[in-house]
């Protein structure tokens, strides 16, 4: 490992990160708990064993509950979910363009409104080439849902429970191309959080 640098001096929780093919570059997000919990995100450059950071910016100006991040290679855009908690903990997303050391937003929508989210997963399935998210709610139901994106709007697609029981903990979301399968990964609350 090189030497660590700060990206975000204040309390900083719910932190992604994912690489973007397109540009080259990382792409952080975060909650930052010094600028009023705002879902913010950041770029960073890597050098040998050295990263360098842009600006930050904000993706929603209000407390942001959870962050998670994915990236769509066909479109080259960034996509962010989280729990929206300035409007009832609502699963929100935005799509996010990187330019050099800066990301700017649009296409703002809301995929899941039934309940609070506490948790998200996301993955991007090169099989189907849609993003697939796995979200438990504040009743511990893990629901899964298919969206697409253009680079400026989301269509999203029903959910769908992926457990009736109640889960725990945190929900985790990959992609294996060579299965054309996502798996997901949970606690089962209702078999002694196996």
């Amino acid at each position: 490992f090189g030497t660590g640098v700060v990206y975000n001096a204040a309390n900083t929780t719910w932190n992604d990160a994912i690489y973007d093919s397109g540009n080259g570059k990382i792409v952080v997000i975060y909650k930052d708990q010094g600028n009023s919990n705002y879902g913010t995100a950041i770029v960073g450059t890597v050098s040998g064993t050295s990263i360098s950071f842009g600006s930050a910016t904000e993706f929603e100006a209000g407390a942001t509950i959870l962050t998670a991040a994915v990236y769509d290679p066909n479109i080259e855009r960034v996509h962010i979910f989280y729990a929206d908690g300035g409007d009832s903990d609502k699963g929100k997303a935005v799509i996010g363009s990187v330019s050099g050391t800066s990301i700017s937003f649009t296409g703002q929508s809301t995929f899941y409104s039934a309940a609070q989210v506490t948790d998200i997963g996301v993955s991007f399935n090169t099989t189907i080439n849609k993003i697939t998210v796995a979200t438990k709610d504040n009743g511990g139901a893990l629901n899964m849902f298919t969206t697409s994106a253009t680079t400026s709007a989301f269509t999203h697609g029903s959910a769908f429970a992926i457990d009736a029981g109640i889960t725990t903990g945190t929900v985790n979301n990959v992609h294996v191309p060579t299965a054309s399968r996502s798996v997901i990964a949970y606690s089962d609350n209702s078999d002694s959080d196996k």
